[in-house]
């Protein structure tokens, strides 16, 4: 596939249930959706380098590396609210298994979880260690997949068991990266 214009950095990339294929570029302020073959420039303004992605029945959920946000994008309309601030550089997001509860992670290596008032709480920070956020990512990945087996949120683990737990499988897991 072939992308006219000018897309620079794809950023991130999540497969609807309705069979679109949605991305990011971050350079370029823009969300594309890829459907039927045909290729769909959906929201280029508004938007400070888009990054990660989670595709919901009705609704998109974007961190932002630039506005250090997340949005909820109806996907109707294509119109967005900002619900959560101060999450960083936003990098990825995932959810946890339990409705309205979503993990968002940053490059600088904090993890927060999001509550279903859009509410946050640091789950892991570690800016004081040396821990890419490629790792973090992976340990965000480990996190979500850890809550859908368990099917609880880490609200209901004290910070120190979910960490315990993920930390203990990221490092066997993804210490290569």
């Amino acid at each position: 596939m072939t992308i006219e214009g000018s897309c620079l950095f794809v950023a991130d990339i999540a497969l609807g249930a309705d069979g679109k294929v949605y991305f990011t570029d971050s350079d370029t302020g823009i969300l594309w959706i890829y459907s039927n073959g045909e290729l769909k420039n959906w929201i280029s303004e508004g938007l400070n380098r888009p990054n990660g992605l989670y595709i919901e029945d009705d609704r998109v959920l974007l961190t932002s590396s630039g506005s250090q946000d997340l949005k909820i994008i109806d996907k109707t309309t294509g119109t967005f609210e900002t619900v959560t601030t101060e999450i960083g550089h936003g990098d990825g997001v995932e959810f946890t298994g339990n409705k309205g509860h979503h993990i968002t992670s940053n490059w600088a290596g904090e993890i927060f979880l999001i509550l279903p008032d859009y509410g946050k709480v640091s789950l892991l920070k570690t800016s004081n260690r040396d821990y890419s956020g490629l790792k973090i990512r992976c340990l965000l990945t480990i996190l979500a997949g850890f809550c859908l087996v368990f099917q609880k949120s880490p609200v209901v683990f004290s910070k120190s068991e979910v960490l315990l737990t993920v930390v203990g499988k990221w490092v066997g897991f993804c210490w290569f990266v």
